[in-house]
């Protein structure tokens, strides 16, 4: 499942090697930290405890979980609220979704959660799917107050004056949210469908395939993820604003994974207002500005012609593709049970999260929209669901499956920093608090210096210290191994930080420093760095925020990623519109 570039490449049998390294020199004591442990107050030997106190248990530890062992804590998070679901009543209104039994969802309709949704029981995997939610709540909470990007700063600006204030408030936070989504989730390219099975779905059989082999709280955590992962981000950040969203999608009978994702549309009032998750842009109303909405489209469909680079760069949807438009729901089999209905209603204050999705509500909302030919379940979140549970039982059969899967992960699990701060950026908790160290400190506690990793393999006190002495008897290749994963492992965990310490900034407003980050840190003293894409867009953005817009411009033209039309365009609106600055030697097109 490796579509994420030049990733982590260390011999299989010499992770748990690399691992220990890299815990051992960032503070950590292993690949599951045994230190971090669940404090005494939260364990499950308090039977005593009244159905309210074991809610607010579970979810003060949820708040929490940066803080300790991941595994030992979600136990007990789901223990606490299976011990307050066991008094729960089940409420007289619900029903399972009406919307479930839409023949297209075929074989994922049997999947046993969905079967069961109405079960009063969580697991650890329903815990996940609550951090997820917690992940995307505390991103919701401050992405929203933050700039407007500078392409649409001046067509926000006006728009907003002529719409109801809450209106304008939605279209402010959609916007923000978005631009967050594409600086935050390093584009992947798609990847084709597999081939079909009369036995089995592709998922189920733990083929990788477009947009389900990531959940969105692993694009969250691991920063990239593809156009459909992207938009499932995005969909589910509005979701905790409480801004209702489709995924529209062209119906082609041909596909054999259903209508084609092309862009989410965003309702506010009754318009859907158009966000290209692929292009990494807004739909514009024209000149490249401002943000079409689908009726616009509908009544101008050259408005896509406007998205051509050229004859042979031409934008993916086309007039007649508007003539087959489904808008597409996304559910999860978790955003449909009792079981999130009953923990989002006892959800108040700083607990207070989105859990829930009234698909058939959203539909008739939606289908009275012109252009939306129909309204249904998006396959793509049951598939993921079914993706995982498959790969989990593969990598506990094949051993050499689960050194891949612990080597692209455990840099982002336990206690590691990296875990630590990926948690704490998305809570906005960028500097020491409370007398913990912040985002930045716990980034940095990663970052090893490079002459210090060089010095590795010839170094006899940084091997002592490092645990990485020949061994006696042990063939000087296997050692040599040992130490060349032992330096893959800190140079990798240097790309994570640096890169991402260049995001922070940028979120903080300090665009001076992200742009160091992001070209020095990133892309000139790591030039193996798996996010070179992501960092010379985010460098761009920067330099656009600063005003250097030549500069911007140029980082644009060169770019060979699989956003590369979205940054061609965005080159184009800054050759139209932007106030000229510096000088360019690059190409004068787009």
């Amino acid at each position: 499942m490796d579509r994420f570039g030049n990733r982590l490449n260390i011999v299989m049998r010499l992770v748990p090697v690399a691992c220990t390294v890299f815990l051992l020199v960032t503070g950590s004591s292993g690949c599951r930290p045994s230190d971090g442990v669940v404090p005494t107050e939260f364990r499950r030997g308090h039977t005593e405890l009244t159905e309210s106190e074991h809610f607010h248990k579970a979810f003060d530890l949820l708040r929490r979980l940066e803080e300790f062992d991941a595994e030992q804590a979600m136990a007990q998070v789901a223990y606490h609220i299976n011990r307050w679901l066991q008094e729960q009543p089940k409420p007289g209104d619900w029903v399972a979704d009406p919307m479930l039994g839409d023949s297209s969802l075929g074989a994922l309709r049997r999947l046993p959660s969905l079967v069961r949704l109405d079960k009063r029981e969580v697991s650890v995997r329903d815990v996940l799917y609550l951090r997820e939610n917690r992940w995307l709540r505390d991103l919701a909470e401050w992405v929203p107050d933050g700039p407007v990007p500078i392409d649409l700063a001046s067509w926000l600006q006006d728009k907003t004056k002529h719409m109801p204030r809450e209106e304008a408030q939605r279209l402010g936070a959609a916007v923000k949210l978005f631009d967050w989504t594409v600086r935050h989730v390093q584009l992947d390219a798609l990847s084709d469908w597999p081939d079909s099975s009369p036995q089995k779905l592709p998922a189920e059989r733990a083929e990788p395939g477009p947009g389900y082999d990531l959940y969105p709280w692993e694009c969250l955590l691991l920063g990239h993820g593809d156009a459909w992962q992207r938009a499932r981000v995005f969909m589910l950040l509005l979701r905790q604003v409480s801004i209702p969203s489709v995924l529209l999608a062209v119906d082609r009978p041909e596909s054999p994974f259903g209508p084609v994702p092309w862009a989410v549309g965003v309702l506010i009032g009754q318009e859907l207002y158009l966000f290209d998750p692929e292009l990494g842009l807004a739909i514009p109303t024209g000149e490249d500005q401002g943000i079409a909405t689908l009726a616009e489209v509908i009544r101008k469909p050259d408005l896509l012609r406007r998205l051509d680079i050229s004859q042979s760069l031409r934008y993916r949807i086309q007039a007649e593709d508007l003539e087959h438009l489904v808008a597409l729901i996304d559910a999860s089999s978790e955003a449909l049970s009792l079981r999130m209905r009953l923990i989002e209603r006892q959800l108040t204050g700083e607990h207070r999260m989105v859990l829930t999705i009234d698909a058939s509500g959203l539909k008739r909302q939606i289908e009275g929209i012109s252009g939306i030919t129909a309204v249904r379940l998006w396959r793509i979140p049951l598939d993921a669901e079914l993706f995982s549970q498959a790969y989990q039982e593969q990598r506990r059969r094949d051993s050499r499956l689960e050194d891949q899967y612990r080597a692209e992960r455990y840099m982002f699990s336990g206690l590691s920093p990296l875990m630590q701060a990926r948690q704490l950026h998305f809570r906005h908790r960028f500097e020491p608090w409370e007398n913990r160290p912040g985002a930045v400190a716990k980034y940095m506690e990663v970052r090893q210096p490079e002459a210090q990793i060089a010095k590795l393999p010839t170094d006899v006190d940084l091997q002592r210290q490092f645990g990485l002495q020949q061994r006696p008897g042990e063939p000087v290749e296997l050692w040599q191994a040992r130490l060349a994963g032992s330096q893959q492992a800190l140079r990798t965990a240097r790309y994570h930080a640096s890169y991402f310490l260049g995001l922070l900034h940028y979120d903080n407003g300090d665009y001076e420093s992200a742009a160091n980050w992001l070209r020095k840190r990133t892309l000139e003293d790591s030039p193996e760095s798996p996010w070179r894409n992501g960092a010379r867009y985010n460098l761009a953005r920067a330099e656009e925020a600063r005003g250097n817009f030549q500069a911007a411009r140029e980082a644009y033209l060169l770019d060979e990623s699989p956003q590369r039309h979205g940054n061609l365009l965005r080159a184009r609106w800054i050759r139209l519109h932007a106030p000229a600055s510096g000088s360019s030697n690059a190409e004068t097109s787009p």
